[in-house]
């Protein structure tokens, strides 16, 4: 009798757990499904971004130091940050708009499972030509999930709140900048240098699986299978006809672009020397610099949410015009009155003006050329802004060399409030 009971008790209790375990599976598939939702595809893409990034600051936030450890001299460490940029330009221009035809999710898990290759290979080289190859690469598939991450995001936002959704975007994206420095540094002393890369490539293999299962297109997509990878040989070889012709049709897109030429060039003069400004102009210590360094990246971050709401209430165009009045007077400021306080002040507010065009770009480009476009926009714009940036550093040290060390800021303030010239053009020839 008491064995019986005993058995009837322990196939209650196992049917209770089966019971149990159903309602756990399917809450669980319910959380996923609701998961699963394009209006969800911002934190996604962040998230994503976030993990891969995190990274990436690990190893890029003492790449010079590593670098010069292995051997290599300032003229290579040049090449190779220059590689990186113009990698990144290249794939801007020939693929910027590949996911406008074969849809935004694949291009950008291919970019992540291949820069988790690239990351892996770099930490184990210490050849030049290999060491330039894996970092182009990274470069170009930077390049590639740029566009198609906005695009995506540009697809399953509604467009009264596509503002907001960027700016949660930016959240994630600038999170990594507040502690890839900090880690970076104590990861490479304790386990050694080769280990922030491999963390790099396993971060970059989750950040894959993560947009694999979790993200889905907001739209239907043009292309797929064999056919996309014509399409993706095709969009390259077409690329330089297609931009003149993309830009001869939409002149105030031209414009625009120009105006954010203008304005990166000379964001990379006012900003290339910052940290060494504060050795050299203010004589901070190398803790005060991170200090300084930091507080921008702060900036950023916290800029980053409050940016994307206010562009959904105002406007596009108008942050756009605060973004590039402000930055010329957080710039100068920086060289006018050369302390610790007003360092860190003037760089946090030269982080918190920065996040503030980052929802606004997207967001204006959408509404000019329309969401089919919208992956082929960001290609090209972001392409010549590269561009551009790649000389703003050469025109600082020639600047900080031949005229003053203040001179570079004094002048990228300048240079920078010219951009509102084809700006006003964009603005009054827009297409209504």
């Amino acid at each position: 009798m008491f064995q019986n009971a005993l058995t009837q008790k322990n196939m209650l209790e196992n049917y209770k757990n089966r019971q149990m375990g159903t309602i756990l599976s399917n809450k669980s598939v319910k959380n996923l499904a609701k998961l699963r939702d394009t209006k969800h595809n911002h934190i996604i893409f962040g998230v994503s971004e976030m993990i891969s990034n995190l990274g990436q600051n690990l190893w890029s936030s003492i790449l010079e130091p590593y670098l010069d450890y292995i051997g290599f001299g300032a003229v290579y460490i040049g090449f190779i940050k220059t590689m990186n940029m113009f990698s990144q330009c290249l794939a801007n221009l020939l693929l910027g708009g590949l996911s406008d035809k074969i849809g935004r999710k694949n291009p950008i898990i291919f970019s992540f499972a291949a820069t988790a290759i690239a990351a892996f290979f770099l930490g184990n080289t210490q050849s030049f030509v290999f060491f330039t190859v894996l970092i182009s690469v990274i470069g170009f598939m930077t390049g590639i999930r740029g566009p198609s991450i906005q695009g995506a995001i540009t697809d399953s936002a509604p467009k009264k709140s596509r503002g907001s959704a960027f700016g949660i975007y930016q959240l994630f994206r600038f999170t990594p900048m507040l502690f890839g420095s900090l880690f970076g540094g104590a990861t490479a002393y304790i386990f050694g240098y080769q280990s922030i890369f491999s963390l790099h490539s396993v971060l970059a293999i989750s950040a894959t699986l993560i947009v694999f299962f979790l993200s889905i297109e907001a739209r239907e997509i043009a292309e797929r299978g064999k056919k996309a990878f014509m399409t993706a040989g095709k969009i390259a070889l077409l690329s330089v006809p297609n931009t003149y012709k993309f830009l001869g049709e939409y002149r105030s897109f031209a414009f625009l672009m120009i105006a954010f030429i203008v304005h990166g060039f000379a964001y990379f003069v006012g900003t290339s020397f910052w940290a060494l400004y504060a050795k050299k102009g203010i004589d901070l210590s190398i803790t005060s610099i991170g200090l300084v360094m930091s507080a921008n990246a702060f900036g950023l971050w916290v800029g980053a949410v409050p940016s994307g709401k206010l562009t959904d209430r105002i406007g596009g165009w108008i942050m756009i015009i605060i973004h590039i009045v402000l930055t010329t007077p957080v710039t100068i400021l920086y060289v006018l009155s050369p302390s610790l306080p007003i360092a860190l002040l003037t760089s946090f507010l030269h982080g918190l003006v920065g996040s503030l065009d980052g929802p606004a770009r997207p967001v204006v480009y959408s509404n000019m050329v329309g969401e089919e476009k919208i992956g082929a926009a960001i290609g090209i714009t972001d392409s010549f802004v590269l561009l551009g940036r790649m000389m703003g550093p050469i025109a600082a040290g020639f600047l900080w060399s031949y005229v003053g060390i203040s001179a570079p800021f004094w002048i990228s303030g300048f240079i920078n409030l010219l951009s509102l010239i084809p700006l006003g053009i964009a603005l009054r020839i827009r297409n209504p």
